[in-house]
């Protein structure tokens, strides 16, 4: 007996010796498995990277993003990395501060992630609060619309004649035609008015205060130059107002598209900015709508310009604006936002 259980771990080991312990569909399958498991971890890091991680300044932008951007920009990458974001606040007439909002809706921004909200401008709060402190006169709604109709105030209706109604009724058809006259003469004139002039650009509202609470990327519009306000006790060039005036009506908290070119030598992200008036007009470039509109220059710079393959585009609204005389082309004398700056550091 004690012979048989000294030998009996080495039967075992025998009978076990002939079979391998780990078969090889075993393996196969532990392998499948861990290649799969490999594949989802790399692509929700970078699904993560590509729709949830936030970039808050420009540094944090991967260098993937501004890699064979030589060769991209002479062709029009139009299959190049886009950003999508919500416009803060507006600094100058070519550029602005960006927040980046990965992935939209599908981010979760508006329900799981709050996005930044800006204040309203007094000029429209204002005008809000005195439509609701403007007293109604007619509680009713049927009565106000009848004595919309015929001109009177439910009061008065009450105590006239019928001759004084048909009077009345007389009297809002014709208030009712003037103001079909003078709403086609508005129309008409909106038309027709020439809006290329800076009375044109300083009248446009903007319903927006800037807001400068949360870290955004400040983006930098590629391929132009806007007039250069007063820096520094230098006086601000003409239309630079304008410009900014225009950015900020234009963009002022917008969602839109920004597609990063390179960093410049002041931290700004260099970027062609696509954006919509509404939810179903096409989209525009920003640069292009203030070249065709006289508010900005094309960028001349000793180095390489990226355009992002729209150079010829840019160069052909410039020559149109300068033709009609739009915006800055406007003034006999013009100085380039370019021959302003070197005159600056010439004086330096």
């Amino acid at each position: 007996m004690v012979f048989i259980s000294m030998n009996t771990p080495r039967l075992l080991k025998q009978k076990d010796a002939s079979k391998p312990l780990v078969s090889q569909s075993e393996v196969t399958s532990v392998l499948i498995c861990s290649a799969l498991l490999a594949a989802t971890f790399l692509s929700l890091c970078s699904g993560f990277n590509k729709y949830i991680a936030r970039y808050e300044q420009a540094a944090d932008i991967p260098k993937v993003f501004f890699q064979d951007r030589t060769l991209a920009a002479n062709i029009g990458d139009k299959n190049g990395r886009w950003l999508y974001g919500k416009v803060l606040s507006v600094g100058d007439g070519d550029n602005f501060n960006f927040y980046h909002m990965p992935g939209g809706i599908l981010g979760g921004w508006g329900t799981i992630r709050s996005e930044p909200q800006l204040k309203l401008n007094q000029l429209k709060t204002s005008a809000a609060k005195a439509k609701k402190a403007s007293p109604q006169q007619d509680t009713n709604p049927l009565l106000s619309a009848w004595s919309f109709i015929t001109g009177n105030s439910v009061s008065k209706k009450k105590t006239i004649t019928k001759k004084k109604q048909k009077a009345s009724t007389t009297n809002s058809r014709i208030k009712k035609q003037t103001k079909a006259v003078s709403w086609y003469n508005e129309m008409y004139s909106n038309w027709f008015t020439d809006k290329t002039t800076s009375a044109h650009f300083m009248s446009l509202p903007v319903y927006y205060v800037n807001n400068y609470k949360h870290k955004t990327i400040s983006i930098r519009l590629c391929g132009i130059d806007a007039p250069e306000r007063s820096h520094f006790g230098s006086k601000a060039q003409p239309f630079s107002d304008e410009a900014m005036n225009f950015l900020k009506h234009t963009l002022l908290n917008k969602k839109l598209y920004i597609k990063p070119l390179e960093i410049d030598r002041y931290g700004r992200c260099v970027a062609r900015v696509l954006y919509k008036d509404h939810l179903f007009s096409r989209k525009k470039d920003i640069s292009l709508e203030m070249l065709k509109l006289g508010l900005a220059t094309i960028f001349e710079s000793r180095g390489k310009i990226d355009f992002d393959g729209q150079e010829h585009i840019y160069k052909k609204a410039e020559l149109e604006s300068k033709k009609k005389k739009r915006g800055m082309w406007r003034l006999k004398k013009l100085e380039s936002p370019a021959e302003f700056k070197r005159r600056l550091r010439a004086a330096e």
